[in-house]
């Protein structure tokens, strides 16, 4: 199940990288986008995000997302 997710975030990264000037004139201006990185950058926005998205989705159809989390936050709340 959890390389179906994984696949899905994946397709759909690849589908914000493709589609983000239709995204973005539909969306119109993200104000934080525009005001941090600069004008006219909502396209950027949108491609950073998909970067995040996908390297997030590999990390969790490989189950490196999970050993990350319980490595981390585990020993914060006593989860192991």
């Amino acid at each position: 199940m959890h390389f179906f997710w994984g696949f899905v975030g994946i397709l759909i990264s690849f589908l914000l990288v493709k589609y983000r000037r239709q995204i973005s004139d539909f969306t119109g201006p993200i104000d934080f986008a525009e005001r941090v990185l600069g004008r006219g950058s909502t396209p950027t926005a949108l491609v950073l995000f998909a970067v995040f998205l996908f390297f997030l989705s590999i990390s969790f159809a490989t189950g490196h997302l999970d050993t990350f989390v319980r490595g981390t936050f585990g020993k914060l709340f006593g989860i192991s």
